[in-house]
C-alpha cells in the first residue's frame, strides 16, 4: 500500500562527528515522498559513487520509503529567493536591443 500525501516526509541529516570523535564525511536523507525518491534516484544513478540507496522499506510490493547517504557537501541551504523585477514593454524593447548588439559584437 502507498504511503498517503499527507503522510510523505523527507529527513536530512547525519551528526557532524561519529562515535570514535572523527568528523563524518557523509550524512542520510530519509523520504517516503516519491517525487524526492525518483530525483534521489537519479542521483545514484548518475552518481554512484556520492549517492548510494542504503535501505528501501517495502508494504508488499509497493515501495514505502527509502533511505540513502551521500557526502555532507551535498546539504545546502539558501536564503528565500528574491522577487523578479517586472519591465514594461519599454524597458523589455531595450534590453532586447542591448544583447542584440552584444550578440552581433560576438
Amino acid at each position: 500500500m502507498r504511503t498517503p500525501k499527507e503522510e510523505r516526509e523527507i529527513h536530512a541529516g547525519g551528526y557532524i562527528y561519529g562515535e570514535n570523535g572523527v568528523k563524518n564525511e557523509r550524512m542520510t536523507v530519509y523520504t517516503s515522498d516519491y517525487s524526492y525518491m525518483a530525483k534521489l534516484d537519479k542521483f545514484v544513478d548518475e552518481n554512484p559513487e556520492e549517492w548510494r540507496v542504503e535501505a528501501v522499506s517495502k508494504s508488499g510490493d509497493d515501495i514505502t520509503s527509502k533511505m540513502y547517504s551521500c557526502p555532507v557537501s551535498c546539504l545546502s541551504f539558501r536564503k528565500k529567493t528574491t522577487a523578479k523585477r517586472a519591465l514594461s514593454e519599454e524597458e523589455k524593447e531595450a534590453l532586447r536591443e542591448r544583447l542584440a548588439k552584444v550578440r552581433d559584437a560576438n
